[in-house]
């Protein structure tokens, strides 16, 4: 399985991370990148309040890619299976986080596969899985 990362931006959705609730679980993206049914995608992002500070929303299991309803965006990526963590894990401040930050170009690159260990690793151990 792999593991896949999106940023929610509360300044282009117009509401923070902390909204972010499933089941159902959704992200929406631009980005289209082989096929990640069956794989793992982390939400992450910023409270309404705009701090510097990045948390987990949820994590699910991608079942289908659609039209997104969004205009702003090309897909919508759906799953049933996941979790909703609450309270929301900090991951900003975590060691492995400024590499986070560079290899997904500080969030500006979108959906993206993550791949180093140590990230999928402490994205694991604080949600618990």
């Amino acid at each position: 399985m792999e593991d896949w990362i999106q940023y929610h931006n509360p300044t282009k959705m117009t509401y923070g991370i902390e909204q972010c609730i499933g089941p159902p679980f959704s992200i929406h993206s631009s980005v289209a990148d082989g096929n990640p049914i069956g794989n793992r995608v982390w939400l992450v992002g910023r409270r309404t309040d705009q701090s510097s500070e990045v948390y987990i929303a949820y994590w699910f299991i991608i079942d289908d890619v659609l039209k997104c309803p969004n205009p702003n965006f090309l897909y919508e990526y759906c799953g049933s299976g996941g979790a909703d963590l609450d309270p929301m894990p900090l991951i900003s401040d975590q060691d492995w986080f400024p590499s986070l930050q560079r290899k997904t170009r500080n969030f500006h690159n979108g959906f993206s596969r993550i791949t180093d260990e140590q990230i999928i690793d402490g994205l694991y151990d604080l949600s618990e899985l």
